[in-house]
């Protein structure tokens, strides 16, 4: 395991730092929860290097990434982020990590962006963070986390446990599908998650 994966898994088993992130999504194939349980599970995988953690190239406007077929997250740095918007960005990547770790087979592509998206706005606005307006994606989600009572602005409030509900976040899946990064998605394309080898991964590789 290399240092950048120590940090990674040591960051995602922290309860302190996940704790904010506990909601549920309906999807076409049912639901799925995403929580501080389910990201240690991601970090259990990184330490037995089932998943693997690497730094390298990635697509231009994407911060990181994640390989369902090779299970790697790819990161831009091989140094741990500092700062709350590098940290969210690895939690965004986690939450592909852990839908394909669970075998989610039918979600939908855009619900698992979605969740991610969703999961690093949370993670930020739990950091401090109260404005999104730089980025479509992130507004969108914020958005759907006010609308949904994840978020209540007024009391700064981060509830937990919330069930949301398919239409409540075809916004945001919208958003995403109309992005750059996202639009060769189709709108009920499977995510593609088949799971995560039980044997450790081949040394890092982008």
């Amino acid at each position: 395991m290399t240092e950048l994966e120590r940090k990674v898994a040591e960051f995602l088993s922290d309860r302190a730092e996940t704790h904010a992130v506990d909601f549920s999504f309906e999807n076409a194939g049912g639901g799925f929860r995403i929580h501080a349980a389910g990201l240690a599970r991601v970090a259990d995988a990184i330490r037995q290097q089932r998943i693997r953690v690497c730094s390298g190239s990635l697509p231009h406007g994407a911060g990181g990434q994640y390989h369902q077929t090779a299970n790697r997250v790819g990161l831009d740095s091989e140094r741990f982020p500092r700062d709350r918007n590098g940290k969210a960005i690895v939690l965004h990547e986690a939450v592909h990590a852990l839908m394909d770790l669970s075998n989610v087979v039918a979600a939908t592509r855009l619900s698992d962006e979605a969740a991610a998206y969703l999961t690093q706005v949370i993670y930020l606005y739990y950091k401090g963070r109260r404005n999104f307006s730089a980025s479509t994606l992130l507004q969108a989600a914020y958005d759907v986390a006010v609308q949904s009572g994840i978020i209540d602005p007024p009391t700064q409030i981060i509830q937990r446990g919330v069930r949301i509900s398919w239409h409540w976040y075809a916004p945001l899946r919208q958003a995403i599908q109309n992005h750059d990064l996202y639009n060769q998605i189709g709108w009920l394309a499977l995510t593609g998650a088949n799971g995560v080898p039980l044997v450790s991964q081949h040394p890092c590789t982008l």
